[in-house]
């Protein structure tokens, strides 16, 4: 499945555990975010392996020959009419996410490990404070105290990683796990690097398999 068969309701995913985004997902459109939203609310646990997700919120409209959901609109400039980031409507994308997008980072940094006595670390030989090399890099996303978090049972931050941004400004990543209501596991790696860690040849670290087995271990048998 990709985006569009979510934008256009062609799979139900309160039939599925769990739904994974493996990439950088930046461009959601109302019905995907509602398709989403839902399969939370239904106990479906969400796992989001990139950063920069959902920034901005996109319309998707028929291709000039005619395809539907082909044409991806979305508007950046000022202008009258509704902003297109999903934050300036009342409506971040830590609603969803439990963190959200912090800005770019220059240099590969570290992911600093964060409550390493978690089920998520369990077996992976990570210690609190420990520092995997350059998982911080690309784009990063943190918590943002002043903005609404989703309801939640349980949440958690499982890195918080120091880095410099263009300026030469210490920045923070973060990455975060909650519990919603229905049961089901949010978990939001914030960090372009967390997928290619998992098989990208010279990027790979067991660790990060490791952690990401446990999480999808949890969700598939939750029951």
């Amino acid at each position: 499945a990709d985006a569009r068969d979510l934008h256009a309701g062609r799979i139900d995913p309160t039939r599925y555990r769990g739904l994974v985004f493996p990439g950088h997902d930046e461009y959601w459109s109302a019905s995907m975010r509602r398709t989403t939203e839902l399969a939370r609310e239904h106990g479906t646990s969400l796992v989001f392996l990139s950063a920069n997700t959902m920034y901005w919120q996109v319309e998707l409209g028929p291709s000039p020959s005619g395809v539907p959901d082909r044409l991806l609109t979305c508007r950046k400039r000022r202008g009258p009419g509704r902003p297109a980031l999903w934050r300036e409507q009342d409506t971040a994308e830590q609603q969803l996410l439990g963190i959200q997008y912090a800005g770019r980072v220059p240099e590969p940094h570290p992911l600093v490990v964060r409550n390493a006595d978690h089920w998520l670390w369990e077996a992976t030989g990570a210690h609190e404070g420990d520092e995997i090399p350059g998982l911080v890099a690309g784009e990063a996303d943190r918590y943002f105290p002043r903005t609404p978090l989703p309801e939640h049972q349980g949440r958690i931050l499982l890195a918080h990683s120091p880095y410099a941004d263009a300026e030469g400004v210490t920045r923070h990543q973060e990455s975060s796990l909650y519990r919603a209501p229905s049961g089901a596991l949010v978990f939001a790696s914030g960090t372009f690097a967390w997928s290619p860690a998992l098989d990208r040849p010279g990027h790979v670290d067991t660790r990060v398999q490791r952690a990401t087995a446990n999480l999808l271990d949890r969700i598939c048998k939750r029951d």
